[in-house]
């Protein structure tokens, strides 16, 4: 639930940055 809040305070962000967090988010779910 805190990564999903950082997303929605990063969407505030350039998408490109966000997109990036994305990639690690992803990269931590996966792990």
């Amino acid at each position: 639930m805190y990564l999903i809040k950082n997303i929605l305070n990063y969407s505030l962000m350039p998408s490109s940055y966000l997109l990036f967090l994305h990639l690690i988010l992803l990269d931590v779910a996966c792990t």
